[in-house]
């Protein structure tokens, strides 16, 4: 059930970023990462990581998603 709750956030913060709502997806990606990294789920993770890294080439902010690209091959 906790899963199905983060994976509704994380889809939400694609959607939020597909229609151009990025400070929205942003905070939605967090939050699915906070809540991946505290149930443990290093899959999970590794995908919020890389929806985030996607959010901030969309914004032009290059160097955060490297960052977080990086961390979605370390989880």
């Amino acid at each position: 059930m906790f899963s199905d709750t983060i994976d509704t956030l994380n889809n939400l913060a694609e959607t939020s970023m597909r229609t151009g709502q990025f400070e929205q997806a942003q905070d939605q990606y967090l939050k699915a990462l906070d809540m991946r990294r505290s149930s443990g789920d290093s899959r999970g993770e590794a995908l919020a990581s890389s929806g985030l890294g996607t959010l901030f080439a969309y914004q032009g902010r290059f160097g955060a998603a490297v960052g977080a690209h990086r961390m979605r091959l370390k989880v």
